[in-house]
């Protein structure tokens, strides 16, 4: 049973700020990692009885015994850190950022054939990887898509020892001279204007007019897929060619913490008052002309959650400074 005795008095010295806490077990094994930008009100909604909560919480707050919080400077900061501490706990009761392994890539290969598939390691040599992807499902629905456009992307055969072009049942599709139309195709479809979703929409549209409800089912996967991989090309896209500086308040004080950001990672972390920022600034705008620094960070599957909490935070919640 909840030891709820033991929670309430640890909850009159824990303090509204951001961080994260564990549940535990009474044998002091996690039970649940989470995050809150205020902890005593986090923590404390686990008590209320009058709360509806889904059966996985139930049996967890069956078994829950104690409560440890860890206080940081910002949300940006208790995000990052229950990201690391539930991929390395692997916690019973959470579910978000436990199946890493799942991750992977769509690549365009560099064979002859250019076929389109998905892969769980990022290859040294092709054409296109796009990723890494968090969502198995809509990037093999985006496969899909792409190779219904172009059934090359699923042919293994050479042209010259394939029967099915010699007796006119293939096109042809891994024909050098249309090669160049296939990768033109997958780039108009990363594109940020590009006019792939719209046409999808409209042929869902006219599909469910027409009652054919399956085709507009199929076509609605397609451009969901679609969707997601567009999405995710264009944050590791902005990501990856922007250095920054970005600031955030440290809650119940008078500092701000300065994150050099670059290439989509945090490389150096500074905490100053408002009169000391030209001189942070300038400090890290020092750090980067470094040639070491100045290299090219290659987003993985390991990192691609970290770096997703990020870029929400420079697109909506950061102070931005130009480096």
């Amino acid at each position: 049973m909840m030891n709820r005795q033991q929670i309430k008095q640890r909850l009159q010295t824990v303090l509204d700020l951001p961080g994260v806490y564990k549940m535990l077990d009474e044998y002091g094994n996690i039970l649940y990692i989470g995050k809150s930008i205020a902890l005593k009100t986090r923590v404390s909604s686990y008590l209320a009885k009058e709360i509806k909560r889904g059966h996985k919480i139930q049996q967890m707050l069956v078994r829950l015994w104690d409560v440890e919080v860890y206080y940081t400077d910002t949300e940006l900061d208790a995000l990052l850190l229950e990201c690391k501490w539930i991929k390395f706990y692997r916690p019973p009761y959470n579910t978000a950022l436990m199946h890493t392994e799942r991750y992977g890539y769509l690549i365009v290969e560099s064979s002859p054939h250019y076929r389109i598939r998905w892969s769980k390691t990022r290859p040294e040599k092709a054409l296109r990887v796009i990723g890494p992807l968090t969502q198995p499902r809509l990037s093999r629905q985006a496969q899909a898509f792409f190779e219904s456009q172009y059934p090359f992307m699923c042919c293994k055969n050479k042209i010259e020892e394939c029967m099915k072009n010699t007796f006119g049942k293939c096109e042809g599709y891994c024909a050098q001279d249309v090669r160049a139309q296939r990768l033109d195709f997958i780039d108009q479809a990363l594109a940020k204007e590009s006019p792939l979703p719209a046409k999808l929409m409209t042929q869902i549209e006219g599909y469910s007019e027409a009652w054919e409800f399956e085709k507009a089912g199929t076509y609605y996967e397609y451009l969901r897929g679609l969707n997601y991989i567009r999405g995710m090309y264009e944050m590791l896209e902005r990501l990856e060619s922007q250095s920054l500086i970005g600031r955030l308040p440290i809650q119940g004080t008078l500092f701000y913490k300065y994150y050099l950001i670059l290439n989509g990672v945090i490389y150096h972390i500074c905490v100053g008052m408002a009169y000391e920022e030209a001189e942070i600034v300038e400090h890290l705008r020092t750090l980067t002309q470094d040639k070491k620094v100045r290299y090219k960070v290659r987003v993985l599957k390991e990192n691609i959650d970290e770096v997703k909490i990020l870029y929400s935070f420079i697109e909506r919640k950061m102070y931005r400074i130009e480096v």
